[in-house]
């Protein structure tokens, strides 16, 4: 579980910039603070599927499952949590 969340911040941050080479899009200061700034939030998600991943194991299900249970059960509560802030910072005309 170390290793997933040790990789899951570089790996984020190389697909963010490969993607901002593959739009035409130039890496500034804006880009790079939009990048500190979602940082924040993925490492706050990885941890709660962590955690929850851990609390499977530490009640004796088996290492996928547990894993596949860990993950399934916070995915929509993250994905509200990232819409909600991503909609309040969007503003509507």
């Amino acid at each position: 579980m170390t290793l997933i969340a040790i990789l899951t911040l570089p790996l984020s941050v190389l697909g963010a910039l490969v993607c901002l080479y593959v739009t035409g899009n130039t890496v500034n200061v804006m880009t790079l603070a939009g990048l500190a700034l979602a940082i924040g939030p993925m490492v706050d998600s990885a941890i709660i599927c962590l955690e929850n991943t851990h609390r499977h194991l530490s009640l004796g299900v088996e290492p996928v499952e547990a894993s596949y249970l860990g993950a399934s059960e916070v995915a929509l509560p993250e994905l509200v949590s990232t819409l909600c802030t991503f909609l309040s910072s969007h503003r509507w005309r």
